[in-house]
């Protein structure tokens, strides 16, 4: 008979699945299976009534204390095995290694899982550590750091996804993509991925040994920026004409199949037909989704093909440097931004196909920025539409800040909610604007804090719709006499000048909204408010500097400087201008599709403004060549001086004369008289 409070010996047998375990009395001398096993609940640290628990399924030959209780058996405690502490744990590793309770030490709280595989700690002096020694995250509390040395790390909110590690590519037939988000979150999905190595050609490899060549995995840093937040399974926002369906019938179907969109292993993705992801970032090595390594163009480079693999380069060290030397050209750095905009007179739902070509495929143009591994950046930053923004010259400041200053508040930055709910407060800042921003009920531009006016679009430093005055018809309505040449009022610059001067340079009424928006054709504005040093170098093949095509005109006004210089060059060749020609052609920018751009004559028409407002002039048409001057005109040779003409030349001055500088001029007089 066994006494009540009796304490055995025992061994787990099994879990039973409903919070039980099968244990078996060690030593027992009983024949029957009754006797010598016994049906006990789960031993636990702790279990509460609304799941709270800690604790776990101790495994098959856990030693543990049973007592006996009234007519049952107890479990007491766990039992300490006999060779926990000396048995060699072959598959540890680091502090691990042939000893399961290596990280056992004073004063530190330790949970491991089996063979000490994965475990956490606390220690007072060293942190809470969580894995194991090689790839492990660190609380170090005394220090204030917290860091982990885990080879790929991955965040999904409802914001972003950021992956950071190995470059891995969904490029093989898989078996997980059909379970519902498993391409995005789950961990095992990385099971079915293959690394791409620096030879995407060849299978990654740390060292060359036993038939494998050392290839290094390509590493990055992922980001894609979703404008709202991700739900995957088609849940999310896809494209404007399905979300508008949702408000109509509130019907919400989730896709059944997966969506590239969804996965992970996905790059250089950004598409129209899915807006939601918004910006893309990749720090390391661009490669795309199927494992191609691109250039700054996307275009595939030719690694892992040809000789520029291992698997085909019989000489490795050969095969090296040729992969590396491709590697270069490939971008260390890439953001876009999933730039949209109106299409086919449809501001929301129509996308234009991959095939739209016409005005230089502006409405298919993203804001993208990459930089090579040789530095080499390629920039495009795509037009605004015609009610898209325009960027004009202005500062902020918080309401908190101007509450502070007026004196209602002690702190400018105290947390304040204005009854008009407006926190940012604008400024214009530039010395002139007239350009007026419309709609169809006035002007709209935002509203000056200073003016309580609306703000006009303008340049910082002067005022551009002023740019050209000589040239405009007002110029000759403000001039009293009308005359370009006041001198002499039969000179054909006077009698042309009605065709000569235009009515402006600068529109200045922009319409950014309603029927006649045409605010468009922006790509933005930069200010700089201090001097800038530019130096170009030149290209190889041509030693060429800069190139420059313009689609449209340029309107610009220089300042001066001390010295009363606006623009002072110093060219070492020639300087090549050729003025008139031939346009860019109507068809190519449906904008101007009403316009000629067939070939016209050139002009050159300069003028030097004298300070009592009176004009020298050059000018060069499709009539000829004028020169006029208020001053002296001086023509000067040091070798022949060749006046010709296939008809005739005339000479017109109330005395013109002959060998000037000697003593005895030889004048022509008007009267007739020869020389």
């Amino acid at each position: 008979m066994v006494m009540v409070g009796l304490r055995r010996n025992a061994t787990i047998l099994k879990y039973n699945g409903d919070g039980t375990v099968t244990v078996r009395l060690d030593g027992s001398t009983s024949l029957k299976d009754n006797e010598n096993t016994h049906v006990l609940p789960l031993p636990l640290a702790f279990c509460g009534p609304n799941g709270e628990f800690i604790g776990g399924i101790p495994p098959k030959g856990t030693p543990i204390t049973v007592v006996q209780g009234q007519g049952e058996w107890h479990i007491a405690a766990y039992a300490r095995p006999d060779n926990i502490f000396t048995n060699n744990n072959t598959a540890g590793s680091g502090g691990l290694q042939n000893d399961l309770m290596g990280e056992l030490k004073e004063n530190r709280i330790l949970f491991q899982t089996y063979k000490a595989t994965n475990r956490i700690y606390l220690d007072p002096d060293d942190g809470i550590h969580t894995g194991s020694p090689t790839s492990e995250q660190i609380i170090d509390n005394q220090r204030g750091i917290i860091s982990h040395n885990i080879s790929n790390e991955m965040s999904f909110s409802a914001a972003s996804r950021t992956i950071d590690g190995v470059i891995k590519r969904d490029i093989q037939n898989t078996t997980i993509k059909g379970l519902d988000s498993s391409i995005l979150y789950s961990q095992e999905y990385d099971d079915e991925l293959l690394e791409i190595g620096m030879d995407p050609a060849t299978s990654t490899s740390i060292t060359t040994v036993s038939g494998n060549i050392r290839n290094l995995p390509l590493v990055e840093s992922r980001k894609i920026t979703y404008e709202f937040e991700n739900l995957p399974g088609g849940l999310d926002f896809q494209n404007d004409k399905e979300e508008a369906d949702k408000y109509l019938n509130n019907k919400i179907s989730a896709d059944t199949f997966p969506l590239r969109t969804d996965s992970r292993a996905t790059s250089f993705n950004l598409n129209l037909h899915y807006p939601n992801h918004l910006i893309e970032e990749i720090k390391g090595t661009a490669v795309d989704s199927f494992g191609n390594i691109l250039d700054i163009n996307r275009s595939i480079l030719p690694i892992g093909k040809d000789d520029n693999t291992f698997i085909n380069n019989s000489d490795s060290t050969d095969a090296f440097r040729k992969i590396r030397a491709l590697h270069r050209r490939s971008p260390a750095y890439h953001f876009e931004i999933n730039s949209r905009k109106g299409f086919a007179n449809d501001p929301i739902y129509e996308v234009p196909k991959a095939s739209y070509k016409e005005d230089y495929a502006r409405v298919r143009s993203t804001y993208s920025h990459d930089i090579d591994k040789e530095g080499q950046f390629k920039l495009n930053v795509p037009m605004s539409s015609e009610t898209g923004n325009i960027p004009l010259a202005t500062r902020s400041v918080n309401a908190s800040v101007l509450a502070y200053e007026n004196g209602d508040l002690d702190n400018p930055n105290s947390f304040i909610t204005e009854e008009d709910n407006v926190d940012i407060y604008l400024e214009n800042f530039a010395n002139s604007t007239n350009i007026k921003i419309l709609g169809d009920s006035g002007e709209i531009g935002p509203i000056d804090r200073f003016t309580d006016k609306p703000i006009r679009l303008g340049t910082v430093h002067h005022d551009i719709t002023t740019a050209g005055y000589q040239f405009t018809k007002d110029r000759i309505t403000q001039d009293a006499g009308g005359l370009l040449v006041r001198y002499m009022p039969d000179s054909l610059l006077n009698v042309r000048q009605n065709t000569i001067q235009v009515d402006d340079f600068l529109t200045k009424e922009i319409y950014q909204s309603g029927s006649k928006a045409n605010a468009g054709g922006r790509s933005g504005m930069a200010n700089f408010d201090g001097m800038i040093t530019l130096n170009i170098g030149a290209n190889t093949v041509d030693r060429q500097s800069l190139w420059i095509d313009t689609a449209g005109g340029v309107i610009a006004q220089y300042g001066r400087d001390k010295r009363g210089i606006s623009y002072m060059a110093t060219l070492d060749g020639d300087m090549m201008i050729q003025v008139g020609g031939k346009g860019i052609g109507a068809t190519k920018d449906l904008r101007f599709y009403d316009q000629n751009d067939g070939a016209r004559s050139g002009k050159v028409d300069i003028r030097v403004i004298r300070n009592d407002g009176q004009l020298s002039i050059v000018r060069i048409d499709d009539t000829g060549v004028y020169v006029a001057s208020p001053g002296r005109v001086e023509i000067s040779a040091e070798q022949d001086l060749i006046l010709k003409s296939n008809t005739k030349i005339s000479m017109e001055a109330p005395l013109i004369g002959a060998y000037t500088q000697s003593a005895t001029p030889r004048w022509i007089k008007r009267n007739g008289v020869d020389l």
